[in-house]
C-alpha cells in the first residue's frame, strides 16, 4: 500500500491535483471538499494533506491550527494549495502550522518532488514521535521502578508491614507535628507471647507463617488512614497512632488482643492460652510536655514489660509522672 494523501478543495483545485498524481502506484488518494477535511482526516489517517486555500483564506487557516491541534493530525504535513505566491499569504500559512505552499497549475513533476519532500519530513516526524514514546516509556519504567524500590526499602519482607527504618522515620515526623499541632500520640508496643517455644515446637517455617498471621491482625485492627503499624523486630511490632488519645490508644488494642486470638493459632506450649497471643504496652503524650521522643518509647516498652510481667495476653497504660510545661504567653 502506497502513501496516503487526502485532498481537500472544489473540483477546481482537487481535480488537477489528482491527475497529476494520479499515475504514481506509490500513492493512495482520497478527495473531499475542503469543509470535511477535519472528518476526512479521522476516517483516513492520511501522511499528508493538499489543502485548497484558493478561496476563505482565513477560514482555511483556522482549519490548518484546528488539525495542528490534534493529538494525531498535528503531526501529519499540510500542503496549502494557494492562487499565487504573494509573500504576506504564504507568511499566513507558515505561521498557522503549514508545512509547504503549493501554487495553482503546479506541473505534475514538481508536485511530486514536493511530496516526496513532505514524506521525508512525515517520515522524521514519526521517528522523532517512535523516539519520544520510546523515551518517554522508559521514564515511566524507571518511575515505576524507583518508586517500588522505594516502597520495599520501607516494607519488612516477610510481613509487609513497614520496617524499622520506616518505623523511626514515621515516628519522628509525627513526633514533630505532636509540637507543632499540640495534638496527642500513642504509641503501641506489642509482642507476640512465648514466640520463641512456638518456634522451637513447630519450627521456623511455621513461626514465619504466625508472624505473617498476626501482622494481618494487628494491620486489619487500625481504625484510620494514618495509623502505621510496623514490625519492630523479632516477633515485636509497633503501632503509631496521630491524633489518638488514652482512650483511643485503648480500643485499638482491645481490637488487637481480640483479632490475633480470633486467628486461633496453636501454641500448645503457651503458658497462657491455648493459642497464640500478644501482649501490649501503650503510651500517649498530649504536649505541651518535657517527654522526649526517646521518652515515649521508653514508655510504651516499659508498659509491655508490665503487660508481659503481670500475665501477657493483655494491655496495659504506663503514666510516667512527668512535668508538665506550660505554654509560653
Amino acid at each position: 500500500m502506497g502513501h496516503r494523501v487526502l485532498i481537500a478543495g472544489d473540483d477546481r483545485v482537487a481535480r488537477p491535483l489528482g491527475a497529476a498524481l494520479a499515475e504514481d502506484v506509490r500513492l493512495e488518494l482520497f478527495c473531499c471538499r475542503r469543509e470535511r477535511v477535519e472528518s476526512e482526516v479521522v476516517r483516513h489517517a492520511p501522511e499528508l494533506i493538499l489543502l485548497d486555500a484558493t478561496t476563505e483564506f482565513d477560514a482555511t487557516l483556522t482549519t490548518c491550527r484546528r488539525l495542528k491541534l490534534d493529538e494525531e493530525a498535528g503531526h501529519v504535513p499540510i500542503l496549502l494549495v494557494l492562487e499565487n505566491d504573494g509573500v504576506r499569504l504564504i507568511e499566513a500559512a507558515f505561521s498557522a502550522g503549514v508545512s509547504d505552499c503549493i501554487i495553482l497549475g503546479i506541473d505534475g513533476e514538481s508536485l511530486r518532488l514536493r511530496l516526496r519532500a513532505a514524506f521525508a519530513l512525515k517520515r522524521e516526524i514519526d521517528s522523532h514521535r517512535r523516539r519520544e514514546r520510546a523515551l518517554s516509556d522508559a521514564n515511566r519504567q524507571l518511575e515505576e521502578s524507583n518508586e517500588l524500590l522505594q516502597e520495599l526499602s520501607t516494607l519488612d519482607a516477610l510481613t509487609g508491614l513497614y520496617n524499622r527504618r520506616s518505623f523511626d522515620e514515621s515516628l519522628r515526623s509525627e513526633w514533630r507535628r505532636v509540637m507543632r499541632e499540640l495534638t496527642p500520640l500513642s504509641l503501641l508496643m506489642v509482642d507476640i507471647d512465648y514466640f520463641k517455644v512456638y518456634n522451637d515446637t513447630y519450627g521456623h517455617q511455621m513461626g514465619d507463617d504466625c508472624l505473617q498471621r498476626v501482622a494481618g491482625a494487628l494491620r486489619s485492627s487500625l481504625k484510620r488512614a494514618g495509623d502505621r503499624v510496623s514490625r519492630y523486630g523479632g516477633e515485636e511490632f509497633a503501632v503509631i497512632l496521630p491524633g489518638t488519645a488514652e482512650a483511643g490508644a485503648q480500643v485499638v488494642a482491645e481490637t488487637m488482643l481480640e483479632r490475633v486470638e480470633r486467628l486461633k493459632i496453636p501454641n500448645l506450649r503457651s503458658r497462657v492460652a491455648p493459642a497464640v497471643t500478644v501482649s501490649i504496652g501503650a503510651a500517649s503524650v498530649v504536649p505541651p510536655t518535657e517527654m522526649s521522643l526517646g521518652d515515649l518509647i521508653a514508655v510504651a516498652d516499659r508498659a509491655l514489660y508490665h503487660a508481659k510481667a503481670i500475665g501477657r495476653n493483655r494491655f496495659e497504660f504506663s503514666r510516667p509522672q512527668l512535668k508538665i510545661v506550660q505554654p509560653s504567653a
